[in-house]
């Protein structure tokens, strides 16, 4: 920890709360990330450079990384610490805001195989994550280091609490495995909860048509967990429309969202779809 204060110090940097910067310094940590996939030769892009010890590490292994880092100050320390490494390349960026297909396009020629390795800031790990399975095409794995509750949430499973629709979206896409457990002392700051990393294998058929459409649909579904499913079909149908499609699909008029499977959402959508 004494190595990144002084680090900071030096280069008059702080972590900037409102990013949700917290430093990843911890080597062992750092190796274990780097070797949760086979990255050799494998093109990576990273979310979040931070001050560059995650980075470092996999452009010992990487053909090409493309690390995007929002914080503007970090951007001349990191062009400095990186100016003699050649497979490196940093976009100072919001990811939410950066044109995957493009920057797949243009940093990688095209290639659908690019693995995800980030740490992700907690306040955005849910939509950063929707953002690439948005985008799924292009990507072979992710490697996501997040919040430990909310690693518990993407696992989720049907029927219970905390099953939601980004766990029925995650489990659609992809294999999701919780490797390990990352300590908030392994973080300059350190956070006040434990990380988890996590190991998203994109599954091999991931199409799925009127996605954008079918997984707003879900999302509705999950819009007030404590209603009924025929009450947050409201958006779609009547009471009395919901009701007799219940009694259609044979399923229990008091049914909520969380005791939906994926294919029973995808057979609701169809049939509300169809109406």
């Amino acid at each position: 920890m004494k190595e990144i204060k002084t680090t900071l110090t030096n280069n008059n940097l702080h972590p900037v709360k409102s990013l949700g910067q917290n430093f990843l310094f911890d080597q062992n940590i750092i190796k274990k990330i780097a070797n949760v996939v086979n990255i050799e030769n494998k093109n990576i892009l990273e979310i979040g450079t931070g001050l560059g010890h995650l980075t470092k590490s996999l452009t010992t292994k990487a053909k090409k990384v493309v690390t995007i880092e929002i914080d503007k100050k970090l951007i001349p320390y990191l062009n400095e610490e990186f100016k003699e490494i050649n497979n490196v390349k940093i976009i100072n960026q919001d990811f939410l805001k950066v044109d995957l297909a493009t920057l797949i396009k243009n940093e990688f020629a095209g290639d659908d195989q690019v693995i995800v390795i980030a740490n992700l800031p907690y306040y955005l790990t849910s939509p950063i994550i929707l953002k690439l399975l948005e985008n799924i095409t292009f990507f072979s794995a992710f490697v996501l280091m997040m919040q430990k509750e909310v690693s518990q949430r993407l696992n989720a499973k049907v029927n219970t609490k905390a099953y939601s629709n980004l766990s029925v979206m995650c489990q659609f896409y992809c294999q999701l495995k919780v490797v390990f457990d990352v300590k908030p002392q392994s973080f300059f700051p350190a956070p006040k909860v434990t990380s988890s990393v996590v190991l998203f294998q994109v599954n091999d058929e991931v199409k799925l048509e009127n996605a954008k459409e079918f997984w707003s649909f879900v999302r509705s579904c999950f819009a007030n967990k404590r209603k009924t499913l025929v009450n947050n079909l409201t958006k779609y149908l009547t009471k009395q429309e919901a009701n007799d499609l219940m009694e259609q699909l044979n399923w229990s008029p008091t049914i909520r969202a969380e005791n939906l499977t994926f294919v029973m959402f995808h057979e609701l959508f169809l049939q509300v779809k169809s109406k």
